[in-house]
């Protein structure tokens, strides 16, 4: 089952919320498209994997997702340090809202 699959099965605006099966890292995804970066939260979860669901949240493959595309070479455009690791680190910042819509579209594409 996709995150995505997953979030559509909560009721509208629910707050679900998201580990990683390999960093120690929380995220948050919303029941919700009002505006271009909900719209690119929703392709992301479309693309990650639920590895488990737990109790008050799921675990998703957002590392695996990464490492799998990081020779995509529009991740160069994006990060100083292309490295799965190093975006690893940035990823709460950066799913919390701290870079552009534009920005974010595009490192979601990258993921495709």
């Amino acid at each position: 089952m996709t995150l995505k699959e997953y979030i559509l099965q909560t009721p509208k605006g629910d707050e679900i919320t998201v580990w990683d099966d390999t960093y120690d890292i929380e995220v948050y995804f919303y029941n919700q498209i009002s505006d271009v970066w909900d719209k690119a939260m929703m392709d992301l979860a479309d693309m990650l994997n639920v590895v488990e669901i737990g109790n008050g949240g799921v675990v998703v493959d957002l590392y695996e997702l990464i490492e799998r595309n990081i020779d995509n070479p529009e991740f160069e455009r994006l990060f100083i340090d292309v490295d799965t690791d190093a975006i690893m680190d940035d990823i709460e910042s950066i799913l919390a809202g701290n870079v552009s819509e534009g920005w974010f579209v595009k490192f979601v594409n990258c993921l495709r």
